[in-house]
């Protein structure tokens, strides 16, 4: 599920509070002469979803909207879609709920190295204690793009994906692809992340196999790489870019040896998994027949 979200709008305020009115059913609360983040004022509606108005800077947009986990449970996938589809996001939290383990598990894992992690800084942060709010393991730094939770308050474990900055942006096409395939290719960014692996079957942690309750949470699902800003990674134009200068003579001499074309892109469609999927939502296009 989606825990938080926030983003930016270019809107005019009356339009942005008119459209969060209609999402929450008319939940509109009331408004405030103070504000938050750099802006001057807000507007609060149920579920504590907020919209900030009159930002201290120009270079601001004109109008943000901060939708805690109880205003996304409140309005549900298909709603936040709407809400947030012209948005550009500065916060996204996935949640993945009914972990077959506990964070004093995933502590131990921590400390006996069989953790594979794409934070820059390799920083894990333990803090595991005994309160109302259960225990929690933090993986990453809050000041990162990307910042990592596990913990057990709310009687099973969740696993929460903070993601900001850049990577908050380019969640923005996860949100957007075909709501079936949400749930899978959120996943696959919390994998991108962070892959909990058996380092006595294998010593090397970039070739070691999944630890078996990990692999059990996320069975199946396929590593998804956010197309960060400055990062070489797959988008339709360059997709397009590459298939034309660097591939179309090599499929052309494919072709000229006897080797079906059509039959090739059977094999192509058989092997889709969930980053191509990822791109064609980019571009608006549902995969078919995979």
């Amino acid at each position: 599920t989606m825990h938080w979200l926030r983003g930016g709008f270019d809107q005019a305020e009356e339009d942005v509070v008119d459209l969060v009115d209609s999402l929450t059913d008319g939940g509109y609360v009331e408004s405030h002469d103070w504000g938050r983040f750099m802006y001057r004022r807000h507007h609060v509606f149920a579920g504590g979803l907020r919209v900030y108005v009159e930002p201290m800077r120009e270079n601001m947009p004109g109008v943000l909207v901060d939708a805690p986990g109880e205003a996304c449970d409140l309005l549900g996938l298909e709603r936040l879609r709407v809400l947030f589809c012209n948005a550009r996001l500065s916060r996204a939290d996935i949640a993945l709920d009914g972990a077959p383990f506990a964070p004093a598990d995933v502590a131990g894992w921590i400390r006996e190295g069989k953790v594979r992690c794409r934070s820059g800084k390799r920083h894990f942060i333990e803090d595991i204690g005994v309160d109302p709010d259960g225990d929690t393991v933090t993986l990453g730094s809050r000041q990162s793009g990307r910042f990592m939770r596990v913990y057990d308050g709310r009687g099973h474990t969740r696993v929460e994906l903070e993601l900001k900055h850049d990577f908050a942006r380019a969640f923005s096409a996860v949100l957007l692809a075909d709501i079936e395939d949400i749930p899978s290719l959120a996943a696959g960014v919390v994998r991108d992340f962070v892959d909990f692996v058996d380092v006595e079957r294998d010593s090397n942690v970039s070739r070691a196999p999944l630890l078996p309750s990990w692999e059990a949470f996320l069975s199946g699902i396929q590593r998804v790489r956010l197309a960060i800003a400055g990062a070489a990674l797959q988008t339709p134009e360059r997709i397009k870019h590459y298939m034309e200068h660097q591939v179309a003579a090599t499929l052309y001499t494919y072709a000229q040896l006897g080797h079906s074309v059509g039959a090739l892109l059977r094999l192509g469609r058989s092997r889709v998994r969930a980053r191509h999927r990822l791109v064609l939502a980019m571009a608006g296009v549902t995969a078919v027949g995979t």
